[in-house]
């Protein structure tokens, strides 16, 4: 199939020839209001494999919708090739990127967005740019490697105590809606219990909670994100 915007709205989908939608839009959503969607190997009522998504061919790549509260998972090692720029994952329930699955973006110039209610990140994440944008709560169990990381939207939450932090790494970070914390212990509720800051995501997250304690663990290297 050759087009410029292409929308798909089905409850199953069975890819037997490519799809371009080069320099325009490919959505592909769940026709139900509840319908499960899922990614590589994650369970969904609608599905997407990883030989499926090879056939792919878009400037932007929206699957899934904020307008269907089925959760959204993702499984095993999912690669986006380099044939789609930016890619979203949307739904109106929760995304679930499952421990043990990843997503690695090719795409040199690459944008993953995810958009959900709440979002799960228990599989690892390595992409150019990454588009965090949720309505609620937001938790990361598994590294991230990215150059920018905008969180547009959600409550990031990381309190986890320093030997089970996951790795986190962006050269550009930025927060331009939500709040994120990224903290070793305490509950930020006075300064015996203050909040244990220990590196530069945490310290830049400090200003979605100005009314809280935090104390610093070490000293931070700012160098990472100096661009």
């Amino acid at each position: 199939i050759k087009s410029q915007s292409i929308t798909v709205t089905t409850n199953s989908l069975a890819l037997t020839a490519a799809i371009g939608a080069s320099g325009d839009s490919l959505t592909i959503q769940p026709l139900g209001t509840a319908t499960t969607v899922g990614l590589g190997t994650g369970a969904g009522t609608l599905q997407l494999t990883q030989a499926e998504l090879n056939d792919i061919t878009a400037t932007t790549f929206v699957y899934g919708s904020t307008g269907s509260t089925g959760t959204l998972t993702v499984g095993g090692a999912v690669t986006l090739p380099s044939t789609i720029t930016n890619f979203t994952l949307a739904s109106g329930g929760t995304i679930v990127i499952s421990s043990g699955a990843s997503i690695t973006d090719s795409n040199a110039s690459g944008t993953l967005t995810l958009q959900g209610n709440s979002e799960n990140i228990a599989g690892a994440i390595t992409s150019p740019t990454l588009v965090i944008n949720a309505s609620g709560s937001i938790t990361d169990t598994a590294s991230v490697n990215v150059g920018t990381f905008d969180l547009a939207g959600g409550n990031w939450s990381q309190n986890i105590p320093a030997a089970s932090m996951p790795a986190f790494t962006a050269t550009n970070f930025e927060i331009t809606g939500g709040t994120f914390l990224r903290v070793t212990g305490g509950d930020g509720t006075s300064t015996g219990s203050a909040y244990q800051v220990f590196d530069v995501y945490g310290l830049q997250g400090m200003e979605g909670f100005l009314n809280s304690d935090f104390q610093l663990q070490n000293a931070i290297d700012a160098t990472i994100t100096k661009n």
